[in-house]
Protein backbone atom coordinates (compact mmCIF):
# COMPACT_ATOMS: atom_id res chain seq x y z
CA UNK A 1 0.00 0.00 0.00
CA UNK A 2 1.33 3.68 -0.78
CA UNK A 3 5.13 3.79 -0.95
CA UNK A 4 5.63 0.20 1.17
CA UNK A 5 7.12 -2.35 -0.65
CA UNK A 6 5.45 -5.67 -0.54
CA UNK A 7 7.73 -9.12 0.40
CA UNK A 8 6.24 -12.16 0.21
CA UNK A 9 8.70 -12.88 2.98
CA UNK A 10 7.58 -10.15 5.45
CA UNK A 11 7.31 -11.31 8.73
CA UNK A 12 4.33 -9.03 10.18
CA UNK A 13 2.43 -10.59 7.31
CA UNK A 14 2.95 -14.36 8.16
CA UNK A 15 2.99 -14.02 11.56
CA UNK A 16 -0.74 -12.00 11.37
CA UNK A 17 -1.99 -14.50 9.08
CA UNK A 18 -0.46 -17.56 11.13
CA UNK A 19 -3.37 -18.67 12.32
CA UNK A 20 -5.03 -19.23 9.07
CA UNK A 21 -2.33 -21.65 7.87
CA UNK A 22 -4.02 -25.11 8.65
CA UNK A 23 -7.64 -23.92 8.65
CA UNK A 24 -9.24 -25.48 5.53
CA UNK A 25 -10.87 -23.27 3.22
CA UNK A 26 -13.21 -26.34 2.24
CA UNK A 27 -16.85 -24.96 3.01
CA UNK A 28 -15.81 -21.48 1.56
CA UNK A 29 -15.02 -23.44 -1.68
CA UNK A 30 -18.30 -25.45 -1.45
CA UNK A 31 -20.14 -22.27 -0.75
CA UNK A 32 -18.92 -20.56 -3.77
CA UNK A 33 -19.59 -23.50 -5.81
CA UNK A 34 -22.90 -24.57 -5.04
CA UNK A 35 -23.33 -20.69 -5.70
CA UNK A 36 -21.97 -20.60 -9.16
CA UNK A 37 -18.71 -19.03 -9.17
CA UNK A 38 -16.24 -20.18 -11.40
CA UNK A 39 -13.63 -21.54 -9.48
CA UNK A 40 -10.02 -22.65 -9.75
CA UNK A 41 -7.81 -24.97 -7.62
CA UNK A 42 -3.79 -25.16 -9.10
CA UNK A 43 -1.34 -26.77 -7.64
CA UNK A 44 2.54 -27.22 -9.40
CA UNK A 45 2.88 -30.40 -9.93
CA UNK A 46 6.27 -31.03 -7.83
CA UNK A 47 4.42 -28.94 -4.61
CA UNK A 48 4.94 -31.09 -1.85
CA UNK A 49 2.84 -28.29 0.26
CA UNK A 50 -0.17 -27.81 -1.41
CA UNK A 51 -0.05 -30.75 -3.61
CA UNK A 52 -2.39 -32.12 -5.88
CA UNK A 53 -3.07 -35.51 -4.63
CA UNK A 54 -4.25 -33.35 -1.62
CA UNK A 55 -6.21 -31.62 -3.71
CA UNK A 56 -8.10 -34.38 -4.76
CA UNK A 57 -8.53 -35.98 -1.56
CA UNK A 58 -10.06 -33.08 -0.50
CA UNK A 59 -12.09 -33.26 -3.51
CA UNK A 60 -13.64 -36.58 -2.62
CA UNK A 61 -14.92 -34.70 1.27
CA UNK A 62 -16.10 -32.28 -1.22
CA UNK A 63 -19.85 -31.06 -0.22
CA UNK A 64 -20.81 -29.43 -3.26
CA UNK A 65 -24.28 -30.78 -5.92
CA UNK A 66 -21.58 -30.54 -8.97
CA UNK A 67 -19.13 -33.41 -7.48
CA UNK A 68 -20.63 -36.83 -8.86
CA UNK A 69 -20.55 -35.68 -12.02
CA UNK A 70 -16.56 -34.24 -11.73
CA UNK A 71 -15.84 -37.79 -10.60
CA UNK A 72 -18.09 -39.34 -12.97
CA UNK A 73 -15.79 -39.04 -15.85
CA UNK A 74 -13.69 -41.83 -17.37
CA UNK A 75 -12.19 -44.24 -14.85
CA UNK A 76 -8.84 -44.23 -16.41
CA UNK A 77 -5.08 -43.31 -15.88
CA UNK A 78 -4.79 -40.34 -18.04
CA UNK A 79 -1.41 -38.64 -16.52
CA UNK A 80 1.15 -39.34 -14.47
CA UNK A 81 2.52 -36.59 -12.19
CA UNK A 82 6.15 -37.04 -10.85
CA UNK A 83 6.88 -35.96 -7.93
CA UNK A 84 10.12 -37.51 -7.12
CA UNK A 85 12.31 -39.73 -9.65
CA UNK A 86 11.50 -43.06 -7.31
CA UNK A 87 7.93 -42.18 -6.94
CA UNK A 88 5.03 -41.63 -9.55
CA UNK A 89 1.47 -39.87 -8.21
CA UNK A 90 -1.12 -41.04 -10.89
CA UNK A 91 -3.84 -38.50 -10.88
CA UNK A 92 -6.73 -41.23 -10.82
CA UNK A 93 -10.71 -40.58 -12.52
CA UNK A 94 -10.14 -37.39 -13.92
CA UNK A 95 -10.52 -36.61 -17.45
CA UNK A 96 -7.82 -34.66 -17.85
CA UNK A 97 -6.77 -31.87 -20.83
CA UNK A 98 -3.80 -30.76 -21.85
CA UNK A 99 -2.75 -27.15 -21.41
CA UNK A 100 0.03 -26.02 -23.69
CA UNK A 101 2.34 -23.33 -24.16
CA UNK A 102 4.33 -22.44 -26.84
CA UNK A 103 3.54 -25.59 -28.26
CA UNK A 104 4.87 -27.44 -24.96
CA UNK A 105 2.94 -29.61 -22.86
CA UNK A 106 2.25 -26.88 -19.52
CA UNK A 107 -0.04 -28.89 -17.56
CA UNK A 108 -3.44 -30.69 -17.24
CA UNK A 109 -6.53 -29.14 -16.37
CA UNK A 110 -10.07 -31.36 -15.58
CA UNK A 111 -13.55 -29.50 -15.81
CA UNK A 112 -16.63 -30.04 -14.65
CA UNK A 113 -19.52 -27.63 -14.17
CA UNK A 114 -18.17 -24.63 -12.76
CA UNK A 115 -14.94 -26.65 -10.78
CA UNK A 116 -11.57 -26.10 -12.62
CA UNK A 117 -8.99 -28.25 -11.38
CA UNK A 118 -5.19 -27.07 -13.13
CA UNK A 119 -1.70 -29.20 -12.23
CA UNK A 120 1.09 -27.05 -13.90
CA UNK A 121 4.29 -29.36 -15.13
CA UNK A 122 7.83 -28.31 -13.47
CA UNK A 123 6.50 -26.26 -11.18
CA UNK A 124 6.65 -26.41 -7.50
CA UNK A 125 5.17 -24.15 -4.54
CA UNK A 126 5.34 -21.11 -6.05
CA UNK A 127 3.81 -21.83 -9.61
CA UNK A 128 4.65 -18.25 -11.11
CA UNK A 129 7.53 -17.96 -10.03
CA UNK A 130 8.61 -21.32 -11.19
CA UNK A 131 6.47 -20.89 -14.85
CA UNK A 132 6.01 -17.15 -15.58
CA UNK A 133 4.82 -17.86 -18.90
Amino acid sequence: MGDIAFNAQQLDVYSNLSEDICKSVRPWLEELLEAGYLTMIYSGATDIIYHHTGNVEMLHNLEWSGIEEYFQQDNQVLACLTIIPERTIVAKHEKLQVYSVNGETAGYITSSDNLRVFVMRNAGHVMPRNQPE
